[in-house]
């Protein structure tokens, strides 16, 4: 077992540009102080990022997707090529490094036939290439450490094999931990600073590359974080940690200094686009700390997740304000309250249509449903329809809820007053002695007033 290791994963916008490349080597190889002798660094990357508003200037990943999905195909790849050599050339590395990734996805394209192992191939070339230069760039700056890369069929990154083609695929949680576990073994990675491409691996039984599901380029580095027993996982951004509040809202907080593993799954789950609940789960099984920072000002001491979190903001125990738009409120009639199974039948059918209920709330003899409406949405009210249940529908809800595992009641009613102060009379309003969150449907206009109030009342009183 390695003695000591810290993993370091870099968002697109900390790897924009040549010198952005080389400030993230820099703040990971300064590591290299504190680890001891047979200590491992593990940097996984995200694909180039966003530099500017001009179509020339989205993220890498974003042309890769457009090209699969046939938008401008020629002009997109044209784009991403430029892109990647310019990295280069501003590196003052050889093309010839990344040569062979661009002649294969050049001749993927000109075959006209993009398969889903192809397809995957577009998608998860950003990381590919960004991997391969900062290996190299690594390696001119720092040439006494011992550099390893680890591509998408050698990182231990597994998805599920029964998932319908290779773009977001579910990870395979434990393969993925012992595949981890045995090439840090194998590859006798003590001592070496090991670079992976984040978001791609390959599936399950197979040598297949895959593009793995949404929050899994931050995955890579808790998987790797989670597998080594890691001191530490530093994901950087561009934030400097999780705000209380949706900036968009109320900018300028300071961030949150600590929050538990459940806080953040919960935070994440409910639109904080910080980190995805999906990464936290190998750091919470294995105790491995997460701290979010800003690649910008490394200085700011971010957000740290952790089984045990001080740093409570306010003595209402809650930690954040989330809110989510975009719900549809589906009431059903004809379910009695002492009929057995009504509700087991109702909520089969929303799963049979591909749907999530979000949340639910009893009336009598109906029941209401908050969901994301996808477009057969029709089909789901038919199918209700026609086992003896009609439906309304109302579309434009919001969802804001109170996070924090200290929570007590008096944020619970402060909560309850803020509304009824307000004249909103939520849709649904619910809490529960077990659960950490305390929930509220609502019109959206009302999203920003409430969430404003809600920030005064709890953390400037």
């Amino acid at each position: 077992m390695i003695d000591q290791s810290r993993v370091d994963k870099y968002g697109g916008t900390s790897l924009s540009t040549a010198e952005r490349d080389k400030s993230a080597l820099t703040l990971t190889l300064e590591d290299r102080a504190v680890l001891n002798q047979d200590g491992t660094l593990v940097l996984v990357c995200s694909g180039a990022g966003k530099i500017d508003g001009t179509p020339e200037g989205r993220k890498a990943t974003d042309h890769a997707y457009d090209i699969v999905q046939g938008r401008n195909s020629e002009t997109e790849w044209r784009i991403m090529q430029d892109m990647f050599y310019a990295n280069l050339h501003e590196h003052k590395l050889e093309r010839s490094l990344i040569d062979s990734l661009v002649v294969e996805s050049t001749s993927l394209l000109q075959s006209g036939n993009l398969d889903p192992q192809a397809q995957a191939r577009i998608i998860g070339l950003p990381e590919r290439v960004k991997a391969r230069i900062l290996m190299e760039a690594g390696k001119a700056t720092h040439p006494s450490l011992e550099f390893v890369l680890l591509d998408y069929d050698q990182n231990g990154m597994f998805g599920v094999s029964n998932h319908p083609g290779n773009i977001d695929v579910p990870v395979g949680h434990q393969q993925t931990l012992k595949a981890i576990a045995k090439i840090s073994r194998e590859r006798d990675l003590a001592g070496k600073v090991v670079v992976v491409p984040g978001f791609i691996g390959t599936k399950v039984g197979t040598k297949e590359m895959v593009t793995l599901q949404r929050g899994m380029s931050d995955g890579t580095a808790t998987y790797w974080g989670a597998a080594l027993y890691s001191d530490e996982v530093r994901i950087w951004s561009d934030n400097n940690g999780i705000s209380p509040v949706d900036p968009s809202i109320i900018p300028g907080l300071n961030p949150i200094s600590q929050l538990t593993y459940r806080e953040a799954e919960a935070f994440a789950g409910l639109g904080a686009k910080i980190i995805n609940d999906v990464a936290l789960r190998p750091a919470r099984e294995r105790g491995v700390p997460v701290r979010i920072l800003n690649s910008f000002e490394p200085n700011h001491l971010g957000t740290t997740i952790k089984a045990v979190a001080n740093g409570k903001r306010n003595d209402f125990g809650v930690k954040a304000v989330a809110q989510t738009e975009g719900y549809t409120m589906i009431t059903v009639y004809n379910m009695p309250m002492l009929k057995a199974g009504v509700a087991a039948e109702v909520e089969s059918t929303f799963a049979r249509h591909g749907y999530n209920v979000e949340t639910l709330n009893d009336g009598d003899s109906c029941r209401t449903y908050a969901v994301f409406a996808k477009p057969n949405l029709g089909d789901l009210l038919l199918d209700l329809k026609r086992d003896d249940h009609p439906t309304k529908t109302a579309n434009g809800f919001a969802r804001v809820t109170l996070v924090g595992e200290e929570m007590g009641y008096t944020a619970t009613a402060i909560f309850f007053s803020t509304l009824n102060t307000l004249g909103i009379k939520p849709k649904i309003f619910q809490f529960s002695d077990d659960s950490i969150i305390v929930d509220a449907f609502m019109r959206e206009q009302y999203v920003h007033n409430v969430v404003t109030r809600l920030y005064r009342q709890l953390f400037t009183n």
